[in-house]
């Protein structure tokens, strides 16, 4: 009885009232479904890709990555807090207490960067690389390219490798598993347009 009288009085109410229609969504064209399911898909990736992927990677235990970075910001502070002239670019790298000072800086401020560095609370060790002369047009494209090379080259983890490259020089940097990985992240960068000269700093 029910089904009887409500289908007719909604029938006359729509029939009187077309703006009152219940909305419905459109189903998707095939080119925007597709669109769609590729976003979706691409989200995920993304979300993915943003996980400390590196933490599980590096051949470090958390311990000692805490350690190291903490001993590389007091670095980086300290040397921040000197009025320092202008040209300087130094990067602070730590691994496992051991500390590479790469960049560049007046020759006769290095000796005192270095030492200021032995005198952080958790330094073992300091090497210098200080690089000589102007950079090259063509470094920042040879830095894309090296990174880009190293991330899809074959049984070696970007993730545990830094590199600076200035005047078609590559520094590397980092704690790998073995030798092997070293051997192949240095050849790596051989082969890569723009790199003329490779430095390893690479432990394991």
């Amino acid at each position: 009885m029910v089904k009887q009288t409500y289908f007719p009085r909604r029938q006359y109410f729509m029939k009187n009232n077309p703006d009152c229609r219940p909305f419905l969504p459109r189903p998707l064209s095939g080119s925007r479904a597709l669109c769609a399911s590729l976003g979706i898909i691409g989200a995920l990736l993304l979300s993915a890709c943003t996980l400390p992927y590196g933490i599980y990677t590096d051949e470090r235990d958390v311990s000692t990555q805490a350690s190291d970075k903490s001993v590389a910001t007091d670095i980086k502070t300290r040397l921040m807090g000197q009025k320092l002239s202008e040209g300087w670019a130094v990067s602070v790298y730590c691994f496992q207490g051991n500390v590479y000072l790469v960049g560049e800086i007046p020759e006769a401020q290095r000796e005192w960067a270095v030492n200021l560095a032995k005198r952080t609370e958790g330094v073992r060790s300091v090497v210098p690389h200080w690089f000589d002369g102007p950079s090259l047009d063509g470094d920042t494209l040879a830095s894309v390219r090296l990174s880009a090379n190293l991330i899809s080259a074959p049984n070696l983890n970007s993730t545990q490798i830094h590199s600076e490259v200035h005047a078609g020089e590559a520094v590397l940097l980092g704690v790998v598993s073995d030798q092997g990985v070293v051997n192949r992240a240095v050849r790596t960068a051989k082969n890569t347009p723009g790199i003329v000269k490779v430095t390893s700093y690479l432990l394991y």
